[in-house]
């Protein structure tokens, strides 16, 4: 049967050894078992009253070891018990051991993960190395598919503007074809620069549904200009050809205000004129 290998050890040097000679038996087997006892549940060199009784066991007088411990300067007394002397400058504190201890196992994931991993070109599930390369791997493909979408759509946009190119250009003289080509080509050369493919097209699009519709060329060119004008959406074309097919006729009432804010307004011009002339 194997032996099983404790989980803490405590360092004894041999100069200490030497010092505890001076101590009775009794009082350096309480230090040892002391020793043991602190590593084991970590209470950073402090022994209470209550952990004597189970360091001291089985030992007679385990009170006066302790004293004789103070008196030799290896225990120094506490309000609730004592305290090895430089327990934290040869052994460290429990969170200096947790730390320590920590940094040990992250070195040794890390080597694992280098040597057996990726030396081996292998993603582990349980491995947290291994884990963030599949992430960021994940991300990646993720992002990739984000851009394969994008260009998937500027290839539609693209192929969607070379078909209302076509779409414009010239085709039979016959039907709504050969009007719809006049009238855009009016309004493209009444623009500053050029508009967009698409704008061609819509418009272009719900000019012909108009002249298809039956509404006489003309109108459709007046509204054509109005909605120009207005610098409105071509969805929009429509409802100006509309209003300008039927515009809204005041009542008598909105007529005479009309008229007596024209009258108003040619009035004060005159006398503007006139202090101009004096």
């Amino acid at each position: 049967m194997a032996r099983r290998i404790p989980g803490e050890f405590v360092p004894l040097d041999v100069h200490f050894q030497r010092e505890l000679n001076v101590t009775s038996p009794t009082s350096e087997l309480l230090f040892v078992r002391a020793l043991a006892y602190i590593r084991l549940h970590k209470t950073d060199g402090v022994v209470t009253e209550r952990d004597l009784t189970v360091v001291g066991a089985g030992l007679r007088r385990a009170r006066e070891a302790a004293a004789e411990l103070v008196d030799k300067r290896f225990w120094i007394t506490t309000t609730d018990g004592w305290r090895v002397r430089a327990w934290e400058k040869w052994n460290g504190t429990k969170e200096q051991v947790s730390a320590e201890k920590a940094a040990q196992q992250a070195a040794q994931i890390l080597t694992t993960h280098k040597r057996f991993h990726l030396a081996l070109d292998k993603i582990e599930p349980k491995c947290e190395h291994c884990q963030a390369i599949a992430s960021d791997i994940a991300s990646d493909v993720a992002s990739g598919s984000q851009k394969e979408k994008e260009s998937k759509k500027e290839r539609e946009k693209e192929k969607e503007s070379k078909s209302v190119a076509t779409d414009v250009g010239p085709r039979s003289a016959g039907g709504a074809d050969a009007p719809t080509q006049t009238l855009i080509g009016e309004w493209i050369d009444h623009c500053t620069d050029r508009p967009p493919a698409r704008v061609i097209g819509q418009l272009s699009k719900e000019i012909k549904a108009l002249l298809t519709e039956g509404i006489p060329y003309e109108h459709v060119r007046a509204g054509v200009a109005a909605w120009a004008r207005k610098g409105l959406h071509p969805s929009t074309l429509a409802s100006v050809v509309h209003e300008t097919r039927n515009p809204a006729t005041r009542t008598d009432k909105q007529a005479d205000i009309l008229r007596a804010e024209m009258v108003r307004a040619q009035a004060a011009d005159a006398a503007k004129h006139a202090q101009i002339g004096n």
